[in-house]
């Protein structure tokens, strides 16, 4: 804590932004023994979740499909297979 303190005063005479604050230090340190959950935001909001691989999965789908992420060489050889075999 007393390394952030420093840099937040550092900053402060150089009147930039800290790299680091003592509050997110702080919230960094506490998140080991806070416990949260979505319980809340199910009970009142009706909000669900899906499990995360299926997100990852669609997000990964999606970033290829838009050319942002490449197609890994074993999967683009195994897709022409599949369109050679169908053909």
């Amino acid at each position: 804590m007393a390394g952030a303190t420093a840099i937040e005063l550092t900053a402060r005479l150089l009147r930039r932004d800290p790299a680091v604050t003592r509050a997110g230090t702080r919230v960094l340190l506490e998140g080991n023994t806070q416990h949260l959950d979505s319980q809340r935001a199910e009970r009142e909001l009706g909000v669900t979740f899906r499990p995360l691989e299926a997100t990852i999965t669609d997000e990964t789908a999606w970033y290829r499909s838009h050319g942002t992420l490449p197609i890994p060489r074993d999967h683009a050889s195994s897709t022409e297979r599949t369109k050679a075999g169908a053909a």
